[in-house]
């Protein structure tokens, strides 16, 4: 596992990033569980196949989010006193504009490829498991011996 960046700013974009993950997961779950409490105690288990459809609402979220360019690179801004000030404890004094535009970019980039890998996933798992429960949730109550 790597270890988080010294960067607050990188921090910061990392946290927003996986908050919305964590929300879609937490918002999926919660509805998971209402829908099989309700089955539970009515004993109807198209409660628990209606929250499925609310779980792929959630990922649907995620995904939407995603789509309106939030993990896109031109949305990951950088500082440059941060920069600069990196440039200054390797030793070189006054960077150019080129240069900072240089490490501004590849900063956006490591961002990307380290984020869009596990926000990709995570939609296509919120996804797949609300329809799953969505399709065949139903069926768990014969599955646990009721109808």
């Amino acid at each position: 596992m790597t270890s988080p960046p010294k960067n607050p700013e990188l921090r910061t974009i990392i946290n927003r990033f996986y908050g919305r993950v964590i929300t879609a997961w937490v918002i999926a779950a919660l509805a998971l569980a209402i829908g099989c409490y309700l089955s539970i105690m009515s004993g109807d288990w198209r409660w628990f196949s209606r929250s499925g459809a609310l779980a792929v609402v959630a990922g649907i979220w995620l995904v939407s989010w995603d789509l309106r360019n939030e993990v896109r690179s031109e949305n990951l801004d950088f500082s440059e006193p941060y920069i600069v000030k990196e440039y200054e404890k390797r030793g070189t004094k006054n960077p150019t504009r080129d240069q900072l535009d240089e490490v501004k970019e590849l900063l956006r980039e490591t961002m990307i490829s380290l984020v869009r890998p596990q926000f990709s996933r995570n939609e296509l798992r919120i996804v797949a498991l609300g329809t799953i429960v969505w399709g065949f949730g139903d069926l768990m109550g014969y599955v646990l011996g009721g109808t």
